[in-house]
């Protein structure tokens, strides 16, 4: 609080630094590039990051076949159905 004028903010304490860890994707990313980030982070990371709901919502338009990704394989694109 400043005079009159109040402002409000979240804070949050973390025990340790492992999720601080910024998601690196390319300028021009694809879904491939965003389904294969739970290979590459921690689940705690892409929460932090909030990525979940894009990770699901590309996973999504995947199986509905929305989307023809040329980087998915069959095998991948098999497997993703199978975690969902």
């Amino acid at each position: 609080m400043i005079g009159n004028l109040k402002i409000t903010a979240s804070t949050c304490f973390f025990e340790d630094d492992t999720i601080l860890r910024s998601i690196n994707l390319p300028i021009n990313f694809s879904a491939n590039d965003i389904l294969r980030l739970p290979e590459q982070y921690t689940t705690e990371e892409l929460e932090f990051n909030n990525m979940n709901q894009l990770i699901r919502t590309t996973q999504g338009e995947i199986t509905k076949g929305k989307l023809k990704e040329p980087g998915l394989d069959k095998s991948f694109n098999e497997q993703l159905k199978l975690n969902l």
